[in-house]
């Protein structure tokens, strides 16, 4: 059966560029690519089998099967950056959170910023489980950032370490992503915890879905700990910016804001 191998991957309704022939029904895409019935202008003379319909010059190719092998492990793709400092007695209960997801992430990368109560012994006695970077007290966005600059995933997700995940969010967020290709970040809902007990939030917190920006200019509306983002997008509006004393979650969200979606 012919196969469809990417050597990376972009929303539907993108061009790509360089079709290469590798015997019979066999084609990589030598740009980002796809997945079932998108159709392309282009030059192309393919073989016909179960996979793919006869392309002629000047006409289409068009995937005609699902096929979707380099999604079969795309939780193998997820990297978790976690920062912290001086958190030890709630760290651990973040890390555990991630370690008991249905669905395990690629790496689970915790940078302790510098912290002095212990944090570090802490994260060494995970052994292999997780990724520990220790580096000098420099602030959650350069803690932030040492962890996309390790991550080696193909998304991101980002938990503040005073924060928990319900055992499905990583599972629910990459469903998401695989019905809606087209999407490079979403994050999920939450439930606010304060001193011990469930408060709800205000109507002007809700989330909503989709081109916020105009409403973000008035309030953050994206919450660090329920990201899932394309490590690409970071490549393209850049990392969290470390000049800013605060409100460093706030700016990304807008930068993205501006460009993309942001679904929940």
């Amino acid at each position: 059966d012919g196969q469809v191998q990417a050597q990376a991957f972009q929303p539907l309704g993108h061009d790509f560029h360089g079709l290469a022939v590798h015997g019979q029904g066999s084609v990589v895409i030598k740009d980002k690519v796809l997945k079932v019935n998108i159709t392309e202008t282009g030059n192309a003379d393919v073989d016909h089998d179960d996979s793919f319909q006869r392309c002629v010059s000047g006409g289409s190719i068009r995937v005609v099967n699902t096929i979707e092998k380099a999604d079969e492990k795309i939780n193998e793709t997820v990297s978790v950056v976690i920062p912290t400092y001086n958190r030890s007695l709630w760290v651990k209960e973040a890390i555990d959170s991630v370690l008991a997801q249905t669905v395990p992430p690629l790496e689970v990368i915790v940078v302790d910023d510098g912290s002095t109560d212990g944090t570090r012994e802490l994260l060494l006695s995970y052994g292999n489980s997780i990724v520990p970077c220790f580096q000098e007290n420099r602030g959650v966005s350069a803690a932030r950032n040492r962890g996309i600059g390790q991550a080696k995933g193909r998304f991101i997700a980002f938990l503040d370490s005073d924060d928990l995940w319900e055992k499905g969010k990583l599972a629910c967020q990459l469903d998401f992503f695989r019905k809606t290709p087209e999407a490079l970040i979403c994050q999920t809902g939450e439930i606010w915890i304060r001193r011990g007990k469930r408060v709800n939030p205000m109507k002007k917190h809700a989330k909503l879905s989709g081109m916020i920006f105009e409403p973000s200019l008035r309030l953050c509306l994206v919450s660090p700990s329920a990201v899932m983002i394309r490590r690409d997008l970071l490549d393209e509006v850049g990392l969290f910016d470390e000049t800013l004393p605060a409100c460093e979650d706030y700016d990304l969200w807008l930068r993205i804001a501006c460009r993309y979606p942001i679904y929940t």
